[in-house]
């Protein structure tokens, strides 16, 4: 049996690092989207503070912002969050999202992409 062949339900499309901002209880925190799907997301987060809020199965509002500039808000559920320690930033966060509505943008936007499957 392969143990590195991930648990994806869905394949993922590269977004090539799509700025991002995910809003919390009124805390904004700033991002970037690794891959996406028309289900779920891979965000990155760099801070130098502990977030102790997202954990899994909160919801979040993730706006995040085209090649054009326009902005396009996500409902999103994190599904699962890894914390690590990077000499640079401070703490990084990986952050797994399920999306939670799908706005006929946000799938136009995904539709745009000629990326490579994940």
């Amino acid at each position: 049996m392969d143990m590195n062949i991930e648990k994806r339900r869905f394949g993922r499309v590269g977004a090539g690092l799509f700025k991002s901002l995910l809003v919390h209880e009124n805390r904004h925190y700033e991002g970037v989207v690794e891959n996406m799907c028309d289900r779920g997301l891979h965000l990155i987060i760099a801070s130098k503070l502990h977030i102790s809020a997202l954990l899994p199965e909160v919801s979040v509002k993730l706006k995040i912002q085209s090649v054009s500039g326009t902005e396009k808000d996500i409902h999103c559920e994190i599904k699962w969050i890894h914390m690590n320690s990077t000499p640079i930033y401070g703490l990084t966060y990986r952050m797994g999202m399920e999306i939670t509505a799908a706005s006929a943008e946000y799938l136009q936007l995904l539709s745009s992409f000629s990326g490579d499957r994940c």
